[in-house]
C-alpha cells in the first residue's frame, strides 16, 4: 500500500531553505561563525564599506572594486534578487553590520591571502 505524504508550502519551504544552506557551500571555505564570535574572532580585512555580492541566502563580501575578500556569510532569510549590497567591517575586523541577520560566515584562506587585503 502506497504512503501518501502531505507537505505545506511551509514545510516544503523550510526544506529548500535547510538544502540551500547545506549544500551549496564552495569548495574551499570553512566554517568559521563560532570562532568569530568568540572573544579573538575578527575579519582579517581591513575596516571599512564593502559589498555584498550573491543572491537569495548567500553572499560573498568582496571591496567596492570587486575584488574577493575570501568572506562568504549565508542569510537567516532573503529573497531572491534582493540581496542587499552594503556590507561594513569595522572595530578592527570585529564587528560586520548588514542589513539583514547572517546565520553563518565562512572563510576561504586561498581567496583571503591572494586577495592581498589580508591585514594579519
Amino acid at each position: 500500500m502506497k504512503k501518501i505524504v502531505r507537505l505545506t508550502e511551509a514545510d516544503l519551504t523550510n526544506i529548500v531553505k535547510t538544502i540551500l544552506k547545506e549544500n551549496n557551500i564552495p569548495a574551499g571555505y570553512k566554517d568559521i561563525t563560532q570562532w568569530y564570535f568568540s572573544p579573538q574572532g575578527v575579519f582579517y580585512i581591513p575596516d571599512g564599506e564593502y559589498m555584498m555580492d550573491g543572491f537569495g541566502y548567500q553572499g560573498v563580501i568582496k571591496t567596492k572594486d570587486g575584488k574577493d575578500t575570501g568572506y562568504m556569510v549565508t542569510l537567516k532569510n532573503g529573497i531572491k534578487g534582493m540581496l542587499p549590497k552594503k556590507v561594513e567591517i569595522s572595530q578592527n575586523g570585529g564587528l560586520i553590520a548588514y542589513s539583514v541577520d547572517i546565520d553563518k560566515i565562512y572563510l576561504n584562506d586561498s581567496i583571503l591571502n591572494s586577495s592581498g587585503l589580508r591585514k594579519k
